[in-house]
């Protein structure tokens, strides 16, 4: 979905694809941005899972590290190369002398949570994924040093500055209180409703909402304040449904093209970007004259899902599978079956 709508974006950029705005075509290809509120939700579950089968801060940390930077690693080196050479994206944009400071702090990930110049676009969202991996042990911690409310309030003040800054970032406690507390938050009728239709309902509720946020940010009005616990309430029963393997989403996920895209997910999300920019700047203009907007905007968005693909493929196996594991087995504290919870 998200490359759908990054390859929309960019059609809409170089002048093949024109859609009015605020028509029904504008309107669907906005509403697959969606994607990352579903992989938000995702993480939320995935953190709070992986910190309780680890229960261990450093384990979960070193856990995390690895499964994030490797491939992220793999992406940002080639793409500050290219920037200081062609002085492209940020490199053209900052002085030479704060290059190293900058890099270092996409290194951090710093930018996304922080108003800072980016290197690689899409890892905004990495921003506040390592942000909410930091609160989460932080909250871990405080519980099991007996201070659940401390704990509590720390992860809700995490949660409320993260949301200030991009309200996609409650969808992380969408993921979170289906891992914790499924039973108690999603009632009988709730799961009546069904998953295709809470999908349908969250996009369009969600899509309504982006539209309205330019407006909401000068004043968090009722109406915007109603979408916004809406939306939430409509992530917890879809994702309650992924969760229980019920609905035509799952069928769908079921698919071999949908696994394979599942397994280098990650990959392919930090790569996806960077591959149709030289495809927007090469590909598309001499397609265009030649088939028309429509049909170039399909060439260019299944070019850039099939290279996506491929080099997501060479990332996984390479950073994500091998070098993960080498390192792994080289950083990962050792600990016996029967060891105590680690929180420090």
């Amino acid at each position: 979905m998200v490359l759908v709508y990054h390859a929309y974006l960019g059609a809409a950029q170089t002048g093949a694809l024109v859609v009015a705005p605020g028509s029904f075509a504008d309107h669907v290809f906005g509403s697959l941005r969606i994607g990352l509120e579903m992989f938000f939700m995702i993480s939320g579950y995935l953190i709070t899972e992986t910190l309780i089968r680890k229960a261990s801060v450093p384990g979960f940390l070193i856990d995390r590290l690895l499964r994030v930077y490797p491939a992220y690693i793999g992406v940002l080196i080639p793409l500050c190369v290219f920037g200081i050479w062609r002085h492209v994206e940020m490199f053209a944009e900052t002085p030479a002398w704060s290059w190293p400071l900058h890099i270092l702090a996409n290194l951090l990930f710093l930018p996304g949570v922080f108003q800072l110049p980016i290197v690689l676009n899409v890892s905004w969202s990495l921003s506040f994924e390592m942000a909410f991996y930091l609160a989460a042990a932080w909250a871990f911690v405080l519980y099991h040093r007996g201070r659940p409310a401390a704990a509590a309030a720390f992860a809700l003040a995490v949660g409320f500055l993260l949301f200030s800054r991009s309200a996609t970032a409650m969808f992380f406690f969408a993921g979170i209180g289906i891992c914790l507390w499924r039973e108690q938050l999603i009632s009988p009728w709730m799961r009546r409703v069904p998953p295709a239709l809470s999908f349908v309902a969250l996009v369009v509720v969600w899509q309504t909402l982006v539209l309205d946020y330019s407006r909401a940010q000068a004043h968090l009005n009722a109406w915007y304040a109603a979408l916004l616990v809406l939306s939430f309430f409509l992530g917890l029963i879809l994702f309650d449904a992924v969760v229980a393997g019920r609905g035509l989403l799952i069928a769908a996920l079921r698919w071999r093209p949908i696994q394979f895209t599942a397994t280098v997910s990650y990959s392919f999300y930090l790569w996806h970007a960077v591959l149709m920019w030289p495809l927007k700047r090469s590909l598309v203009p001499k397609l265009l004259p030649v088939l028309g907007p429509e049909l170039t905007f399909v060439v260019f968005t299944l070019a850039s899902l099939l290279l996506s693909w491929a080099v997501a493929w060479v990332s996984y196996e390479l950073l994500e599978s091998r070098l993960r594991q080498y390192l792994a087995r080289r950083w990962s504290p050792r600990k016996p079956a029967d060891a105590p919870v680690v929180v420090s």
